[in-house]
């Protein structure tokens, strides 16, 4: 890895970071104290995918992960972690980082679904409320250990896979590929000049875009009921002003779905797919690092945009600074006159006794 992609890595990195932890940390204030027409469980679940936003951008921080294609197999690693002293550390952190991503998809189904049910199916919201968001929260957290699991024990690579890719990563990296933290999705090995599928390279590969699919299918039909629902809302001129605004909500889930499947679910699935075309190339997938890396950004981002509540809170809170910084200006410039007035006035006071 030359130095100038190493510098350009920590740039997008930590300026990903910086400004995932502004926006993000905005939108929680935001939606807390200024949202007037979100319901309490939209909001609690607007801040908790903010949240899981925030935990996923210093995954990202502290993992530093990296990603490679190389012929029939398809490398997860890291070298400048915050944990590289500990392979066993590094290695769990790497799944995590995978889970949440996992769980942040599974989180916009979520969102989906309520959305549903508030506008079709009004009795089932109660599914939503008090104890019962643990039904949901264990929703994300199964598929997001599910993704994890299947990361961490079958992308987790055996000897083969190391002797496999042991040349490259040292041509490449400067790394002996027993020393890192590693996983490798190889789809094909060799025993006595017969090559055969590897069955943990199915296991994975399956397994996690069987997750991911399922999540897509349901919020596309989720999708559909709900714009359906908005269409025919806007025919009614007492529901215009609720549907407008049920539609604002709908173009950001819309927009949330869109945006990270344009910029980093569609780009990684050709990766995963690659080793069993078994060709022979060697890619340095930075790119598809980068997208990961401002993933978090985009909902918030998108939310900040979209909701008119939002736009409007924000344009009345930096109304309120500038009146308030105009205040002290005010009275920095009053302040010296009113003081020197006062001063002659008390000479002509001392002057007069």
């Amino acid at each position: 890895m030359s130095r100038m992609e190493e510098v350009l890595a920590d740039v997008i990195s930590y300026s990903a970071y910086f400004v995932t932890l502004a926006l993000n940390s905005t939108l929680i204030y935001l939606t807390k104290y200024c949202s007037t027409r979100l319901t309490i469980i939209y909001r609690r679940m607007i801040i908790g995918f903010a949240v899981f936003g925030i935990g996923f951008s210093t995954l990202d921080i502290v993992v530093r992960p990296i990603m490679h294609s190389y012929n029939g197999c398809f490398l997860y690693f890291s070298l400048k972690g915050s944990f590289r002293s500990s392979k066993a550390i590094t290695e769990m952190l790497l799944a995590i980082y995978s889970a949440v991503y996992a769980a942040i998809l599974s989180f916009l189904t979520i969102q989906y679904i309520y959305r549903v049910c508030v506008l079709r199916c009004p009795q089932l919201v109660q599914y939503f409320r008090g104890w019962r968001f643990i039904l949901w929260l264990g929703y994300v957290f199964m598929f997001g250990l599910a993704w994890g699991v299947i990361t961490y024990f079958y992308a987790y690579p055996d000897e083969y896979a190391r002797d496999y890719v042991r040349e490259e990563m040292y041509e490449q990296y400067k790394v002996d590929s027993d020393k890192v933290a590693l996983f490798v999705l190889l789809a094909y090995g060799e025993n006595n000049g017969t090559k055969f599928v590897r069955p943990q390279s199915l296991i994975c590969i399956f397994g996690q875009m069987g997750i991911m699919s399922l999540q897509y299918m349901i919020m596309m039909i989720c999708g559909i009921l709900i714009y359906k629902q908005i269409k025919a809302d806007l025919k009614e001129t007492t529901m215009i002003l609720n549907s407008k605004f049920q539609k604002q909500i709908f173009n950001a889930l819309l927009y949330q779905l869109v945006a990270p499947s344009l910029l980093v679910h569609l780009p990684a699935v050709p990766l995963f797919f690659a080793p069993f075309f078994d060709m022979k190339f060697s890619f340095r997938t930075r790119v598809v690092v980068y997208f990961f890396s401002v993933y978090p950004l985009l909902d918030s981002l998108i939310l900040l945009t979209v909701v008119s509540d939002y736009r409007l809170a924000v344009r009345k809170i930096v109304a309120n600074k500038a009146v308030q910084l105009v205040a002290m200006l005010n009275v920095g410039t009053v302040t010296p006159t009113t003081a020197t007035n006062q001063t002659a006035e008390n000479r002509v006071a001392e002057n007069a006794l």
